[in-house]
């Protein structure tokens, strides 16, 4: 049974009831052109395909995840878990690694994607970070 739920739609400013509907499908991102990923829609009674009304980028969110997992990039839970693992907060790793501390958090909260050159730089660090620990 599919799910329904009521929203408040602010673009037609009234409430209804739309049913869930997961889709696959295959999006651009950047240079990778037919990443395959799973995007969620709510349908309105006319079969209009609307983004989550509460979380409206989580298909934007999915792509970036997609996009990483194709280029072998960190994925944000990935950096979370090593600078933690490292005892690093994001101004240590900032100063490490070169990258700004607004842009490690927007990598971190996956509202953006890390260039090659970012992806390289965390990589390093948690690289170093690892040796000097076996080292000890």
């Amino acid at each position: 049974m599919a799910v329904q739920k009521t929203f408040y739609n602010p673009e037609l400013e009234q409430s209804a009831s739309y049913t869930e509907q997961w889709v696959i499908e295959f999006v651009q991102v950047l240079d990778q052109k037919q990443l395959r990923v799973k995007h969620h829609y709510w349908l309105d009674a006319n079969g209009v395909k609307w983004t989550d009304f509460d979380h409206p980028f989580e298909n934007l969110f999915e792509d970036f995840t997609a996009y990483r997992l194709a280029v072998h990039y960190l994925q944000p839970s990935e950096i979370q878990t090593y600078r933690q693992q490292y005892r690093m907060n994001l101004s240590d790793l900032a100063q490490v690694s070169g990258l700004s501390v607004a842009v490690l958090q927007a990598i971190e909260k996956n509202e953006r994607l890390q260039t090659s050159a970012e992806d390289a730089a965390l990589r390093r660090v948690f690289d170093a970070a690892e040796t000097s620990r076996l080292e000890l």
